[in-house]
C-alpha cells in the first residue's frame, strides 16, 4: 500500500490527525507525514467543534 502525506487546513487539522491515528491503530501506518495549516482558533463555534473532535481523538486513541 502506498504511503501518504495528509494535509489538514483549519478544522481539517484534527481530522488529518484522526486519520493518521486510525491508520496507525489498524497497523497500516500509511501516513508518512502531516501538514497542518491555519489550525489556530479564530471563531468560537469552530473552535468548540475542533475541541470536541480533539477530545474524541484523545479518548478513543489515548493521545495526550
Amino acid at each position: 500500500m502506498p504511503r501518504v502525506i495528509l494535509v489538514g487546513h483549519s478544522l481539517g487539522t484534527p481530522l488529518a490527525v484522526l486519520a493518521a491515528l486510525r491508520s496507525r491503530m489498524h497497523g497500516a501506518a500509511r501516513v508518512e507525514a502531516l501538514v497542518l495549516s491555519n489550525s489556530e482558533r479564530r471563531e468560537h463555534a469552530r473552535s468548540q467543534r475542533a475541541d470536541k473532535l480533539v477530545e474524541r481523538i484523545r479518548t478513543e486513541w489515548g493521545q495526550t
